[in-house]
């Protein structure tokens, strides 16, 4: 049930952005671009193959796209190896984690600020 809400987010998302509605509440509020702008046409062009485009309307979905597979690189490992060594690490080094994620997604933002290419 939880992947059918998924997919249905993704799909009116995409349906959206086809007819160039955009429904960022920071921009329509703050007409400024969030973090995530530009984040379902750089995933549309990552997924036709256009990396350095894919990156300049955002990178985070080629990061996402680099951390899946990383994860699910490493628990294949895990299960192939028969020991747990992915969630003690995520554990351990939590708060490293998170802090690389809001410096990550600040940065994105800045960047998004001065991208000419989303609004």
């Amino acid at each position: 049930m939880k992947m059918i809400f998924i997919f249905s987010v993704i799909f009116i998302i995409l349906i959206l952005n086809v007819f160039n509605i955009r429904i960022c509440l920071i921009y329509n509020v703050f007409h400024i671009p969030c973090p995530g702008c530009g984040s379902t046409r750089a995933a549309i062009e990552l997924l036709k193959g256009n990396l350095l485009s894919s990156i300049q309307y955002n990178p985070i979905p080629f990061l996402l796209v680099i951390i899946c597979s990383i994860v699910i690189l490493w628990n294949v490992m895990d299960y192939i190896r028969k020991k747990k060594t992915f969630k003690p690490f995520i554990q351990k080094y939590k708060k490293i984690i998170i802090s690389l994620s809001i410096i990550i997604t600040v940065i994105v933002w800045i960047m998004n600020l001065n991208n000419p290419l989303l609004y």
